[in-house]
């Protein structure tokens, strides 16, 4: 066997020394170039904020905040105000969610089923929440299939003093929208009717136009279909979803039916909201973000069998608003305060939905406030607004021009965690709002006064001298509500 030979090593001349090291660092230059622009590509297809920057949110110090009901109200995924000055809300529930995934076609028969409650949150909040007997459309033999599971409501209010309830039911058997009319007199109400049109195939977010008009999100192209595919248009950001305008009908023998137009596709849209007066809605995105449009009306061509003067419409989408979090619901208060509820990290939503007894997670609620123009940030008044919302944490992550979040409520999930849909309520004239928030992952309902050491009414505390341990103008506080 031959004898191996020692290797010497060759000397190496300076210069090429110095090459090696360039080509060293021009491998690593495009590299860090390369992923920096398949970034910015993907950040401009899925339209996703780089959140790699976003605070994690603290426990709340907020000594108001009491959570109210958890035996009674549990996953409260939604929830809405009454019209008006209004002492009550109604709340979708279903405290066998973590059994109940219809996005990934995974039933557990054995689970209850979901319940609707009313709640007089500003009276009598210690008081046991009214629980309506609604399961749901009935069969041929006047019963309840025993296949209710609400997800979104909307109110519109009726001309008699009663409420037209929409609600998306997430059953087995099908996706199902109900239509109910609720009287507060003695807390009856009517079944009008289910709304199962196979365009409607994944119902999520619902909000009322009118008391025949509303508007619907279709989360996933793949729920209740393929749950892999559920798994792949979430992670890309697919623009699968949809949001859709339905338009209730009666025919002459009585019998009703629905009309659906689809107003966009959109990448896994949730949670929507409307205003009327500025014909703008808002749809939430889990692509971390919210759709907005607007909508008007279309001239009729030709006249139809409906004779309906609000369907169809004519839609533009206007902008996609980037966020700092993995959002559900919207809500637009009385005073036109669009706000936004979401948690922090997906991975401690899907840990608190597979473990009940799992920390919740952390989680927020933001106030979307307007855009800031060239002139008005030429001014000083625009200039202490930037500043502002520079030392909100929830601004951190996006672009001075995305700088458009107010925080409201968070929560690290010691208090509260994983808000679903939050709101500000009204507690009556001369008094300063409260906040109420419900959650698809926690149990009860958290009531909150605003604190009295809010600066300016904006809910986040600020320093504006120096101070001792914080700079001019840093933050030094959290959320108040």
């Amino acid at each position: 066997m031959a004898t191996p030979q020692p290797v010497i090593p060759r000397p190496q001349k300076k210069g090429k020394a110095v090459a090696s090291r360039g080509t060293f660092w021009a491998n690593k230059l495009t590299i860090v170039s390369s992923v920096f622009t398949l970034s910015l590509v993907w950040r401009t297809f899925s339209q996703r904020p780089p959140l790699f920057g976003v605070s994690a949110p603290p426990a709340s110090t907020n000594p108001t905040c009491q959570v109210y009901h958890p035996d009674i109200l549990q996953n409260c995924e939604d929830h809405r105000i009454f019209p008006g000055d209004s002492p009550w809300a109604l709340l979708s529930c279903d405290r066998g969610r973590r059994e109940w995934s219809p996005s990934f076609g995974q039933y557990n028969l054995q689970a209850p089923e979901g319940e609707l409650f009313l709640w007089n949150w500003r009276d009598t909040p210690e008081a046991v929440p009214l629980k309506l007997p609604f399961r749901g459309a009935v069969n041929a033999e006047g019963k309840t299939s025993n296949d209710f599971h609400p997800l979104g409501i909307a109110i519109a209010p009726l001309d008699d003093g009663k409420f037209r309830f929409f609600i998306t039911n997430q059953a087995k058997r099908k996706a199902l929208v109900e239509v109910v009319d609720f009287n507060p007199l003695g807390s009856s109400y009517e079944h009008i009717q289910t709304i199962n049109n196979a365009r409607i195939h994944s119902p999520n977010g619902i909000v009322a136009l009118d008391a025949n008009h509303f508007f619907v999100t279709s989360d996933y192209m793949f729920a209740r279909r393929w749950s892999p595919g559920v798994v792949v248009e979430g992670a890309l950001a697919l623009p699968f979803g949809e949001v859709l305008y339905v338009a209730l009908t009666k025919n002459a023998e009585g019998v009703r039916g629905s009309r659906v137009q689809l107003v966009s596709k959109a990448s896994s849209p949730v949670g929507i909201e409307l205003d009327k007066d500025s014909k703008t809605f808002w749809v939430s995105s889990l692509s971390s973000g919210v759709y907005q449009f607007k909508y008007e009306l279309e001239p009729k061509k030709t006249p139809d069998e409906w004779n309906d003067a609000l369907f169809p419409l004519n839609f533009k989408a206007k902008e996609f608003i980037r966020s700092p979090i993995w959002p559900d619901n919207l809500v637009l208060t009385e005073d036109k305060r669009l706000l936004l509820s979401g948690v922090y990290k997906t991975e401690e939503y899907f840990t608190s939905m597979i473990n009940a007894q799992s920390r919740k997670p952390k989680s927020w609620t933001l106030e979307l406030l307007p855009k800031l123009t060239k002139a008005s940030l030429a001014t000083e008044e625009g200039k202490k607004e930037m500043g502002l919302r520079h030392i909100d944490p929830a601004n951190l992550a996006l672009r001075s021009e995305e700088a458009r979040w107010r925080t409201v409520f968070w929560d690290d999930g010691s208090v509260y965690g994983g808000i679903s849909t939050g709101t500000l309520v009204n507690y009556g004239p001369g008094k300063k709002p409260g906040f109420l928030g419900t959650s698809l992952v926690n149990d009860g309902a958290v009531l909150c006064k605003v604190h009295d050491t809010t600066v300016g009414g904006r809910g986040w505390k600020y320093k504006a001298h120096d101070e001792p341990g914080h700079a001019k103008g840093e933050a030094a506080g959290h959320s108040e509500l």
